[in-house]
């Protein structure tokens, strides 16, 4: 009974998180600017809700008494509990009163971002991020003490790590990062010698109204197996994806002049959800049906974004019904099955130590496919 205590615990956690995260959703998406703060309070509340059930010590002894019976559980329910035991324990590593500050913080850090970001403001943004990063260390901290002879942390940072990626540890990360500090100067210089070879990158020289580029976002969307009856687009000042596997929610933000920009982001975030929602739900609400940290979740973002999103089958699908002909613009090659001008051209092309310049940064080329998008009436 001890086990089924602990699975009936959480399934009231995974209710309370679904909680946040469309609250989390609403407050990126829809809720006025002036609601942040009493948002933000009420997330935090949410959030000591949680980790208060976690510390409640009639859970640690069911916990115990659970990890003793294990024995006549089957190997998924064994591997269920394993998951469990490791989420109490973490959760009874940090005070609630840490948990409070560090949502408080965030919350009021992100949200002075989406303003001061539009005026390059570091000054002003500095402190608050500054307050985010030092309770962060302190929770790393806390995680350390309470799980290294567990766990074998051998820093803080490691602590913290294991958060995000659990079971990674920095002697699988540092020479991942050796190897790269060696290839890749060799490798951009490469880089710059073909992208010099070749004819300049598509460009886009006309605006693309953002109604236009969310029709086509649909359609893309569409194209990677998005149930719209379980999912929406929506627009946000960072793009992110979130909610359940019932209820995705997806955004991105769009730039008259950047249409790749926007798209791409929406391909990226599209792996995110496809992730959830194929998670197997005969074991939804339970730690072992959840995602296995960001390293597998940004894999799959990535794979759709750098390998399906960028493949030339992917991009000459001629189905796309907001690229359907007007009669003000002809539709040119690039969007359909011809080799005429490989759209694959269009993203962005490397430059050392700048950012990647977009299509804004080139102009040599009128990208009439997009600029002729069509919306959806």
């Amino acid at each position: 009974m001890s086990y089924q205590r602990l699975e009936k615990t959480f399934y009231r956690l995974a209710q309370l998180d679904h909680a946040i995260s469309m609250l989390g959703w609403d407050q990126q998406v829809m809720m006025p600017p002036k609601g942040n703060t009493a948002r933000g309070r009420a997330l935090a509340e949410l959030q000591v809700m949680s980790t208060e059930i976690m510390q409640d010590p009639a859970l640690l002894e069911a916990m115990a008494v659970a990890e003793s019976e294990s024995g006549g559980l089957e190997d998924w329910q064994q591997a269920n509990l394993r998951e469990m035991v490791s989420d109490i324990k973490a959760a009874n590593a940090v005070p609630k009163e840490l948990v409070e500050a560090l949502a408080i913080a965030s919350n009021d850090c992100e949200h002075a971002w989406r303003s001061l970001r539009q005026d390059n403001n570091w000054r002003d943004f500095e402190p608050l991020l500054q307050k985010v990063v030092d309770l962060t260390v302190e929770k790393a901290q806390a995680l350390n003490a309470a799980l290294r002879d567990e766990k074998g942390f051998e820093n803080d940072y490691e602590a913290l790590l294991d958060v995000y990626d659990p079971g990674t540890r920095m002697k699988r990360i540092d020479p991942v990062f050796t190897q790269l500090k060696t290839e890749l100067p060799v490798l951009l210089q490469e880089v710059m010698e073909r992208q010099n070879a070749e004819s300049p990158p598509t460009g886009q020289t006309a605006p693309v109204e953002k109604h236009r580029q969310v029709a086509l976002a649909h359609d893309i969307m569409g194209v990677f197996g998005i149930d719209f009856d379980a999912s929406r687009l929506d627009e946000a000042a960072h793009p992110f994806s979130g909610g359940v596997s019932d209820d995705s929610r997806i955004t991105s933000r769009y730039d008259e002049l950047d249409v790749i920009g926007g798209i791409m982001a929406v391909i990226h975030e599209c792996g995110h959800s496809r992730y959830e929602t194929g998670l197997n739900r005969d074991w939804r609400y339970r730690p072992v049906g959840s995602s296995m940290g960001m390293g597998v979740h940004e894999s799959q973002s990535l794979f759709f974004e750098m390998q399906l999103g960028r493949s030339r089958p992917f991009i000459e699908v001629p189905t796309y019904s907001s690229l359907k002909p007007r009669t003000d613009r002809p539709l040119v090659r690039p969007f359909r099955r011809s080799p005429a001008r490989p759209t694959w051209l269009l993203y962005p092309t490397l430059h050392p130590g700048q950012r990647f310049r977009g299509l804004r940064d080139h102009s040599s080329r009128r990208l009439d496919a997009i600029a002729s998008a069509s919306s959806r009436e």
